[in-house]
């Protein structure tokens, strides 16, 4: 299994952040939002590297973490911040987990979320949300996490709409025990 490491972004990280970007989702998204709109994506790679660096570059507005593998190369991120309405009661937002294909099932897209939810507690979070396209087969993820579905929306992704699905972990305590390494855990 892979090696990997999990640390804030900086805003040297843009440009590797908006390539992850763009390839976690022609990849995550293929067959589930339009061709047409995923083969466009890569023109927006410019755009994308600005708004990560306005971003990386306000620090306190948002939590990013890079998942990184032995050499340093990002292949994976993690970010969010306060929640956006409709929040369900949850205070803080898992805004987004990617992953490079090669790079998923392996236990990166956890340690991303677990440093999110440090990174959320550490603020003064103590529950979460995500919104994840209804169709998207990470909502298994998100269920073996423990996250509550709770409602549901309709997003417009290339010109068409998608419904959403919303899950809510309450207690971020709870969560980050679930997440800490087996090693760590009380033995009963």
């Amino acid at each position: 299994m892979p090696v990997y490491a999990v640390r804030p972004a900086v805003p040297g990280d843009a440009r590797e952040l908006a390539l992850v970007h763009l390839r976690s989702w022609q990849t995550a998204y293929r067959g589930i939002v339009a061709d047409s709109f995923l083969e466009r994506l890569p023109r927006e790679l410019p755009q994308r590297e600005q708004r990560w660096r306005a971003l990386l570059g306000n620090p306190g507005t948002e939590h990013v973490h890079v998942g990184t593998t032995e050499d340093g190369q990002i292949v994976g991120f993690v970010r969010g911040g306060r929640a956006r309405p409709p929040h369900f009661g949850a205070d803080g937002e898992l805004g987004a987990v990617y992953l490079l294909a090669e790079h998923r099932r392996n236990g990166l897209g956890r340690s991303l979320v677990a440093a999110h939810v440090r990174a959320l507690r550490a603020a003064g979070y103590r529950s979460m949300v995500v919104w994840v396209l209804s169709r998207n087969p990470a909502r298994g993820f998100y269920e073996r996490l423990g996250g509550e579905r709770c409602g549901t929306a309709e997003e417009t992704v290339g010109g068409e709409t998608h419904g959403e699905t919303a899950y809510v972990w309450r207690d971020l305590a709870l969560l980050a025990r679930e997440l800490e390494p087996e090693s760590r855990k009380p033995f009963y």
